[in-house]
């Protein structure tokens, strides 16, 4: 039985909050196809916890191993600064427009990583988590949020946006997602490794045979054709890695920038932007 085959997601259409359920019990669930490849860091990355057949389960020791349990992070990893703060906040601000299919991507790219990649943002996590439960409320997000002056609806937009699941509150997997952007892991090479896993029959483009697949049968086929379209520019039911890559161009056209300008100070930001302009025209031709 798939994990996600025990939500019953009744209602023709889902809401906002069914939507965020579905991608955050992919974290938990047994089925998780696309996490079949093992690291060579930790081979046990396409373990899930959550079992349905008893002598399915990991051990404790196996368990433990678990990226998203593994609270512990090496004693070299900084504390966090103000400024890690500001880019997790810009994160969280960006992570709220994700379209659904960037979503599902960022948590493959969080899943994936290590925890010497991610350990910052478990400094931050604690930093937001002052009482210590292990999940963010909405007062405790408001008040790593209040430096910047926003209004009371649109932090609350932000909150439920990074509250995959809907309870209330924002547990370290929803808080990763929200933020993985920030770590800089977020590259074309892991983007196409999402995309990679997402298309997991190998046919090159995502369908709605490979979101059913990894959604579970009891997901309404109009949210399916709904992510489908949200980057289906072509307009043919499916999406292709270019189409897929197409939603995050303008982030890795600003990083590109970013680095470009990092290695001569002096260039100007519209000059950097020709000379990509430039290369895209060549590598056309």
């Amino acid at each position: 039985m798939h994990g996600l085959s025990m939500m019953r997601i009744t209602t023709t259409l889902c809401s906002d909050q069914q939507r965020c359920s579905i991608l955050i019990s992919m974290i938990g669930s047994s089925f998780i196809p696309f996490y079949h490849h093992h690291s060579s860091r930790n081979n046990i990355y396409d373990l899930t916890i959550l079992q349905f057949k008893p002598e399915a389960r990991p051990s404790a020791h196996e368990a433990r191993q678990c990226l998203w349990l593994n609270m512990k992070m090496n004693s070299s990893v900084r504390t966090a600064t103000d400024d890690d703060m500001d880019m997790v906040a810009y994160s969280i601000e960006s992570y709220s427009n994700k379209r659904t299919l960037q979503k599902l991507a960022l948590m493959l790219i969080a899943h994936k990583s290590t925890s010497e990649e991610i350990g910052f943002l478990r400094k931050v996590f604690k930093r937001y988590d002052t009482d210590k439960s292990g999940a963010i409320s909405l007062d405790e997000f408001k008040q790593c949020l209040s430096k910047y002056e926003y209004n009371d609806d649109y932090v609350e937009s932000l909150f439920q946006a990074a509250d995959l699941d809907g309870t209330g509150s924002i547990k370290y997997t929803e808080f990763l997602a929200a933020t993985i952007d920030a770590t800089g892991l977020v590259t074309e090479d892991r983007i196409a490794e999402a995309f990679d896993r997402l298309d997991s029959d190998d046919s090159g483009y995502i369908s709605f045979e490979n979101l059913r697949e990894i959604l579970g049968e009891d997901v309404a086929e109009e949210y399916i054709d709904q992510i489908i379209t949200e980057a289906d520019l072509e307009k043919n039911n499916k999406v292709s890695y270019q189409e897929f890559l197409a939603m995050w161009k303008d982030e890795l056209v600003e990083r590109q920038i970013e680095g470009l300008s990092g290695i001569n100070n002096k260039r100007t930001v519209s000059a950097i932007a020709d000379m990509l302009d430039e290369s895209d025209d060549e590598g056309r031709r």
